[in-house]
């Protein structure tokens, strides 16, 4: 009992002072109590992690906020990604195809008392890539290897085995696209823009003009391309 309590305050402690370099490291972040980072999560300018979330081996664009008791693992994540609480974001596989699906038949890596494989049988961990301005509903969970598409929208709920295009919105179990958010060419011409990188200078002055496709448009094409 002693160890136990003594190996918890040790978890935290540790926790603690990695949350303490992160802030120093990223002063425009914020980084709640809470928040449980790996030392290898890469972060950009002004993401924000709530207390209960979790990132692992992952890396966050400027913007993106991670909200209470969601877990990002092994993904690369874009600019101005919206994560709601309890999502679930890379959460490994194991082989349906196999005799068993216990990773002690075929794996050396995972976290588990006995194996008895020589080598890794099986990649249970395929990186999962989430676009710019993703917005990801409550409780929604992406499998690992899966690629969002810039300006997605995941509902809440919804479990996601397969890619998702720019500017989808998927819905279900499993996930299944049920419209786009503008019309093709539109789709087109605001990925053109790349407006998420844009410094914060633009942002101070245009970001009215990120209400309407039509105003950003106009202004990023006064050619009326």
């Amino acid at each position: 009992m002693l160890t136990d309590i003594l190996l918890d305050l040790k978890n935290y402690l540790a926790r603690q002072f990695l949350l303490s370099r992160l802030r120093k490291r990223h002063p425009t972040c914020i980084f709640y109590p809470g928040a449980q980072i790996d030392p290898d999560s890469v972060f950009g300018r002004y993401n924000v992690v709530f207390p209960g979330a979790k990132v692992y081996g992952s890396s966050l664009g400027d913007h993106t906020f991670i909200q209470r008791d969601a877990a990002i693992t092994n993904a690369d994540v874009g600019k101005f990604c919206s994560i709601a609480p309890g999502v679930g974001l890379g959460l490994g596989q194991h082989p349906a195809g196999y005799v068993s699906t216990h990773p002690a038949c075929y794996s050396v890596s995972q976290p588990i008392a006995r194996t008895y494989g020589k080598t890794d049988q099986f990649d249970a961990l395929r990186r999962t890539k989430v676009g710019h301005d993703v917005w990801i509903g409550q409780n929604a969970l992406i499998m690992d290897g899966v690629n969002i598409g810039t300006g997605a929208i995941i509902a809440a709920g919804a479990v996601v085995t397969s890619d998702v295009p720019d500017y989808a919105i998927a819905a279900g179990i499993p996930a299944r696209i049920l419209k786009y958010r503008f019309p093709e060419d539109v789709r087109a011409r605001l990925l053109a823009t790349r407006w998420w990188d844009n410094d914060d200078a633009w942002f101070e002055k245009h970001f009215e003009l990120l209400t309407s496709p039509e105003r950003l448009l106009d202004h990023s094409e006064p050619s009326g391309a």
